[in-house]
């Protein structure tokens, strides 16, 4: 949320979450005139152009569709959802209401990265055919990406980049 300090085209308005508290809190640290509980979400979404998502990743699919079938462009935080059919249901929506559906994946406008494939490009290094990488991340015991079973988007691995969800198994 800092970010929207140096944003110049776009203005943080609203929040949404479900205790009090930080509701308060972040809504006087920001200036905001809204926050809403997820009881009130339609509501938010009236105040609003666009939804950035950062809820569990098994409910992306839900706050998604109901956020573009009230008009609402959806900047989703990664992995997209849990199940192809869900990111399908996304994709469907934000179609159909003629809205824009992003994931908000960053690496690829990391400077690093954007650097990297520049120098390989411009062929100084040859002919490159070959990419190694490692990327690794501490979790602590109890954040919820330890804690969540993956049918409802737990796991480290789907948090740090693009998990095919043809790869997981669908939620019971």
């Amino acid at each position: 949320m800092p970010a929207f300090r140096n944003a110049s085209n776009s203005e943080l308005v609203a929040i949404v979450s479900d205790d009090p508290e930080k509701r308060k809190k972040l809504g006087k640290k920001y200036g905001l005139e809204h926050a809403y509980s997820y009881d009130e979400y339609e509501r938010a979404l009236s105040e609003v152009n666009a939804v950035y998502l950062v809820v569990p990743n098994h409910l992306h699919r839900d706050y998604a569709v109901r956020a573009a079938n009230a008009g609402v462009d959806v900047l989703c935080e990664k992995s997209m959802a849990v199940i192809e059919a869900d990111c399908e249901a996304m994709i469907d929506a934000a179609n159909s209401n003629r809205v824009k559906l992003m994931i908000a994946y960053r690496l690829h406008f990391q400077k690093a990265n954007l650097e990297a494939i520049q120098l390989v490009k411009s062929g100084k290094l040859g002919n490159a055919r070959v990419f190694d990488s490692t990327f690794s991340q501490q979790v602590a015991a109890d954040n919820v990406r330890v804690t969540e079973p993956v049918e409802k988007g737990g796991g480290p691995v789907s948090d740090m980049g693009c998990v095919s969800p043809k790869h997981r198994t669908p939620a019971k």
